[in-house]
């Protein structure tokens, strides 16, 4: 299916945006996990701070502390995702408008994206194996699971 004159433009207008937030929240992210920019709004609940709220006291210290080790990694990752939506923009401004170029270049953030949200994941779950299985029932408690 082809979407041509303001009903096309709309659905591309709306597929950016859309994709541009979603990478200015894992910028957030990124941005929270490796401890840089000032502290969000707490009741803003974005990303990683809604997650942190539902982690024990006890517990904040060793996430926080092993997202730092990986501060690096993370903030490499983030920068790639930052070229990747560069060069989808910069798709998106080439006349005549290129549809697999830009579909491919979506891709590519979606990738990286998913990348960073994959690694933040493992960063953590390596952190909640150091931690007592006490420690991760609370938090699985808080999370509406049962132990």
């Amino acid at each position: 299916m082809t979407l041509s004159g303001r009903t096309g433009t709309a659905v591309l207008v709306a597929l950016v945006v859309s994709v541009c937030l979603n990478v200015f929240v894992a910028g957030l992210i990124a941005g929270r996990a490796t401890g840089f920019g000032p502290a969000p709004d707490r009741a803003s609940g974005a990303g990683l701070e809604r997650f942190m709220a539902t982690v024990p006291a006890e517990a904040r210290p060793v996430i926080r502390r092993a997202l730092r080790e990986n501060r690096r990694g993370l903030q490499g990752m983030v920068a790639e995702i930052r070229d990747a939506r560069q060069d989808a923009a910069a798709v998106v401004a080439r006349e005549p408008f290129d549809e697999a170029a830009f579909e491919a270049a979506m891709a590519t953030v979606r990738d990286r994206s998913q990348a960073l949200q994959e690694a933040v994941h493992a960063i953590i779950a390596e952190a909640l194996a150091d931690l007592p299985p006490e420690v991760r029932a609370e938090m699985a408690e808080r999370w509406g699971g049962r132990p």
